[in-house]
């Protein structure tokens, strides 16, 4: 990988490409796009599992049941060294975490009543919604996430619909590209395992001629090697400053 934008300092925006990518192309493969498939939870903003984790202290007094998932939530994790298995393991615990605390009518309430369109925007990564605000392509969620939580943030940014509480989003994924034979360019961002089986269905599906293009953008907490993904043809922070300026000036020294 190389970077077509380094970082300046520490968690500023960055970009990187494989080393024999051509960045003019890209440019216009982006720019040509007609459709933009997006994870929520560590793609856009922060996942949330980890908002589900943070500041709770008070709840992990006051309810049992919360405190019981917390701990098996954390030994569950912290035992699995394979990323596909703690993938899979936060999943798990993410789909409980539904089942025991988002089911309640009122907790929905609640949490409907927090994203607001000012609460959403200001949790955004830097640079989002300016990157779907000169994305031409049609845009959908597929996402781990509730409804209500996807549909906010969907409906902030302009997005034609949204794909929530996907177990399987390889598989969404396939039947999505059946579905809709119309879109034929595809963006894909993510940040997990998960989201590199569904880049592997792109792939897949392009070589075999059914789509014509796909653009994999994968978003690493940090500008290493080792967590980069080169079977992604873009790979950036959670700062998106570095793409919105690929996106509107084109490739290095235009920008």
């Amino acid at each position: 990988m190389r970077f077509i934008k380094e970082p300046e300092k520490r968690n500023s925006s960055w970009l990187a490409v494989p080393d024999d990518l051509d960045e003019s192309m890209l440019h216009r493969r982006i720019l040509s796009a007609d459709v933009c498939i997006s994870d929520l939870d560590g793609t856009d903003a922060d996942p949330a599992e980890e908002i589900a984790l943070e500041g709770k202290v008070s709840r992990f007094f006051t309810q049992p049941k919360y405190a019981k998932w917390l701990l098996k939530t954390g030994w569950s994790i912290l035992t699995k060294r394979n990323p596909v298995k703690k993938e899979e393991a936060v999943s798990e615990r993410w789909r409980e975490y539904i089942y025991l605390f988002l089911r309640n009518k009122r907790e929905i309430s609640e949490l409907q009543a927090g994203f607001t369109r000012d609460n959403v925007l200001a949790s955004l990564y830097s640079g989002v919604e300016e990157f779907y605000s000169i994305l031409r392509a049609q845009k959908f969620y597929m996402t781990r996430n509730i409804y209500p939580v996807a549909f906010a943030f969907g409906s902030v940014l302009g997005f034609s619909g949204v794909f929530a509480e996907e177990d399987n989003k390889s598989k969404r994924l396939e039947n999505f590209i059946k579905a809709c034979p119309y879109f034929q360019k595809y963006i894909l961002k993510g940040d997990s395992v998960i989201d590199e089986e569904m880049n592997d269905v792109l792939k897949f599906y392009k070589k075999c001629g059914l789509i014509k293009d796909a653009v994999g953008m994968y978003i690493s907490k940090k500008p290493k090697e080792s967590q980069m993904n080169p079977e992604f043809e873009m790979n950036l922070g959670r700062d998106y400053t570095a793409l919105v300026d690929f996106v509107n000036y084109g490739p290095v020294g235009t920008f």
